[in-house]
């Protein structure tokens, strides 16, 4: 006589399907499983390990996709480049936007932007009444990445970092008979060379620093 909910041996290797809740050692066993009676004993016939091994390698694939997405948006889109400007003669450069800006006197004159690609139309770049005025393009878009400026200028007599300008701008090699540095702005100016006249004029929050300077400084108001 059979009691109820006992499942028949069929001999050793024999086979019995059967449906519901059966729990083997160490196995739990959950409705819609086929088990398989080997030997007598319940059993589950385990999973090929290598579907596992997929979803992690393609759970690896995706974040990776997704962290390069978030950082090429974060950088700007590209590597940096350089973008060289043609514009009008200049003696004086003035700073009107944030960027950072590094001037050599003495120098052929030129205008070399460097960015991201998709940043470079942030930085403008014109010449009025032989200055130079370096700003920041009126955009929706954010500036991200580095953005910097590089100039030449064979002489150079002044330059000015307004109200608007928080950049950082530094000149050295100049060499002239009167050079005015004029910081109205909260960014940095700092310059260095030979002049026989110095008119340093300050009124902004930043700082301006003049260092390895041969002659007599005036400070204005």
């Amino acid at each position: 006589m059979r009691r109820l909910g006992q499942i028949p041996n069929r001999g050793t290797g024999g086979r019995h399907r059967a449906r519901g809740t059966i729990t083997s050692p160490g196995v739990p066993v959950t409705t819609g499983t086929e088990p398989e009676l080997v030997g007598g004993t319940v059993g589950l016939r385990p999973r090929a390990p290598h579907r596992y091994a997929l979803v992690a390698l393609a759970a690896v694939v995706l974040g990776r996709f997704a962290l390069g997405v978030w950082q090429l948006t974060q950088n700007g889109g590209s590597s940096v480049v350089s973008q060289t400007r043609s514009v009008a003669p200049f003696s004086s450069i003035e700073l009107a936007g944030s960027n950072i800006v590094t001037v050599r006197a003495g120098a052929r004159q030129s205008v070399v932007v460097h960015a991201h690609a998709n940043m470079l139309d942030h930085v403008t770049s014109q010449v009025v009444g032989g200055d130079l005025v370096i700003g920041d393009a009126h955009t929706r878009q954010a500036t991200k990445g580095p953005v910097s400026v590089s100039i030449g200028v064979p002489s150079l007599k002044s330059v000015t970092i307004p109200r608007s300008g928080s950049g950082t701008i530094t000149v050295t090699g100049i060499n002239t008979p009167s050079f005015t540095p004029t910081l109205a702005g909260s960014g940095i100016l700092r310059a260095s060379g030979t002049a026989a006249r110095l008119n340093v004029t300050t009124r902004g929050s930043g700082d301006v620093e003049l260092d390895q300077w041969s002659p007599a400084m005036q400070w204005l108001s």
